[in-house]
């Protein structure tokens, strides 16, 4: 058995932008990490991601996980081409930055 749970976003749409759509797949991996699984969001097909989107998946599991925990289980990989990837990486790093700077009350 794998220690990593693949989760295609492409499963969704070719765009992901609801906040809503964040928090469902936020609360569907996150008994998997806790489990200590790897999760590796697979960004094939995907087109674009709204900051809402990321956000609320990637910025809130940040929050949740901490730095280490979240560079340890939360990866992500297979974009369809250079330049999609630089935007999908820079609006999820933008969502990760957010949480930084404005954490959830613990």
């Amino acid at each position: 058995m794998s220690d990593i749970k693949v989760l295609k976003l492409s499963e969704y749409g070719k765009s992901v932008g609801t906040r809503e759509l964040g928090a469902q797949i936020r609360e569907k991996v996150l008994p998997i990490i806790k489990t200590s699984h790897q999760v590796l969001f697979d960004f094939s097909s995907i087109s674009i991601i709204s900051s809402a989107f990321a956000d609320e998946l990637f910025g809130k599991l940040y929050d949740e996980l901490g730095e280490t925990d979240f560079k340890n289980y939360v990866k992500v990989n297979k974009f369809d081409n250079e330049e999609t990837k630089k935007l999908i990486l820079l609006i999820i790093n933008k969502g990760i930055s957010f949480r930084k700077d404005n954490p959830s009350p613990k």
